[in-house]
């Protein structure tokens, strides 16, 4: 299934944020720095450093195949995840949460994703394989280790992996030096990052930060309504797991408390800004699967389960119909068939219902391999990068007048966007100025002065920011900086296209449109 949503799927557009490690891949291997601006500074933009080491190496071994290697790379990665995680489950029937977990839209749609989930939640897998089959003095060692590989991953995974050795059932002497050695190997982490960097965290938790401080109201509202969203997603996904997990809480506590820690810090500490497809609560899945594997059946009675598998049918189409479930509308990449809710829905019947395993399982296999060619996309397997950044280009309107923008002014042009990962892979010689805090946080600082932004950076074209940066975008529409520039009519966009007078007086071909 896996990869036949990678073929089938393979000319779905990246996410935006994706094309991020595209760009520092880049420079990386032009000028041997991991920076935004060609020959620029080192600059801890990327919230997942192993991700882009690995990007970086794909960008290196596949020039111009960069992105869809990635995408290979995070279907072999799931499927090594999964092979991992089934040696640990005691039979076939106990691996039915994993066919539930890595057949749901919340898995597979990391596959096109080029982001780190499908590599992080691998990870995940290969961390909790590694704590069941931990012998001998090297055990706890490698584990708080791991930690820190998880954490360059993804840095909020160490809620699941420290807790996890805190709680694992090994002599007290073993889970203190495991936790030892995770704690020493994060600071020391940390202290390489801010080394390299200038800083340890990424600009993005600066960013979040500013935001959570109350800069723009709006920003933080749409956040909270896609947190409720996503997290219904995972929710409607995972509550099998859940549900025969906390039946039968002697044997799991100590895979569902790291579980807990992780989901209060999504809902209560993290802003939800393109978590689209519930993506950031899909490194806790690998538990939950051990969970309810662990579990056992008959700790959740057959009349609870008959219920709960009967909500989950109800719910579906309530869920769909408020807006609270994503359905085949909206944004390509956050889309969900409704013949991949079919095969989830199948997955949670098999897991529910028990017996007849390898038949339920050819079932939701053959579910999900009709699911993935009703999914959107050009069933045209694998697809170049620059078609796939095309594709990103096209799905939305935050960048109409960018094709104009590049064939009149060329790579080397210097744009400022709030939506970074199209204008840094279509300028990669240029300086794409950030107005949305992720590689500079100045613009949603208070009391940000336009007027000198404007004069240090002289951008050839302004893309307004995206409407819910209220303050920001207000700001520069009343600034005497955009009074030197001329609105591009470039059809309708979210984020219209202002470009220096001068250089349209100077070059017709800015008037001719995409």
């Amino acid at each position: 299934m896996l990869a036949a949503t990678l073929l089938l799927r393979g000319t779905l557009p990246p996410y935006d944020d994706a094309l991020f490690f595209g760009r520092f891949a880049r420079n990386f291997l032009t000028s041997g720095t991991f920076s935004w601006q060609p020959g620029g500074p080192p600059l801890h933009g990327n919230t997942s450093q192993l991700h882009q080491l690995v990007v970086t190496g794909l960008f290196a071994l596949v020039p111009g195949w960069g992105l869809w290697a990635t995408r290979l790379l995070t279907a072999l990665a799931l499927l090594a995840g999964a092979a991992l995680l089934s040696r640990h489950l005691p039979d076939s029937e106990a691996r039915l949460p994993l066919w539930l977990a890595w057949t749901s839209p919340v898995v597979l749609a990391t596959v096109p994703s080029g982001m780190e989930t499908g590599l992080t939640g691998a990870l995940g897998a290969a961390f909790l394989a590694l704590v069941a089959s931990s012998r001998g003095r090297t055990g706890p060692v490698l584990l708080g280790l791991f930690v820190a590989v998880l954490y360059t991953a993804r840095p909020d995974t160490a809620l699941l992996a420290l807790p996890t050795l805190a709680l694992a059932p090994w002599p007290r002497r073993r889970r203190a030096v495991a936790l030892v050695v995770a704690v020493a190997a994060l600071l020391l982490l940390l202290g390489l990052l801010h080394l390299g960097y200038g800083r340890a965290f990424p600009l993005s938790v600066q960013a979040k930060a500013l935001l959570a401080g109350g800069l723009d109201a709006r920003f933080l509202e749409r956040s909270a309504a896609a947190k409720l969203r996503h997290t219904a997603l995972f929710l409607w996904i995972a509550a099998p797991l859940l549900a025969l997990a906390l039946a039968d809480l002697r044997r799991t506590w100590r895979l569902l408390l790291p579980v807990a820690i992780f989901e209060s810090w999504l809902l209560l500490g993290a802003l939800d800004v393109m978590g689209l497809l519930a993506r950031f609560h899909a490194p806790a899945l690998p538990w939950l699967v051990l969970a309810a594997g662990q579990a056992r059946p008959e700790a959740l009675p057959r009349a609870a389960r008959l219920g709960l598998l009967g909500m989950l049918v109800l719910s579906l189409p309530l869920g769909l119909g408020l807006g609270a479930l994503p359905a085949d509308t909206g944004w390509l990449i956050g889309r969900v068939p409704l013949g991949v809710y079919g095969a989830s829905l199948l997955a949670a019947a098999a897991l529910l219902l028990r017996g007849a395993t390898g038949a339920r399982a050819g079932v939701i296999l053959g579910a999900g391999l009709l699911a993935c060619p009703l999914a959107p996309g050009s069933p045209a397997g694998p697809a170049p990068d620059g078609v796939l950044v095309d594709r990103a280009r096209t799905q939305a309107r935050s960048w109409a007048g960018i094709d104009t923008l590049r064939r009149c002014l060329g790579p080397g042009a210097t744009v400022a966007h709030s939506e970074l990962g199209v204008p840094g892979m279509l300028f990669p010689e240029g300086r794409v100025l950030d107005l949305g805090g992720l590689m500079d946080t100045a613009p949603l600082r208070a009391g940000f002065d336009v007027e000198a932004w404007c004069a240090e950076h002289a951008p050839d074209a302004v893309f307004l920011p995206h409407p819910n940066y209220t303050r920001l975008r207000a700001a520069l529409e009343e600034s005497a900086c955009l009074r030197a520039f001329t609105h591009l009519e470039a059809g309708r966009s979210s984020s219209p296209l202002y470009v220096r007078t001068e250089l349209i007086a100077a070059d017709p071909c800015l008037l001719g449109g995409d």
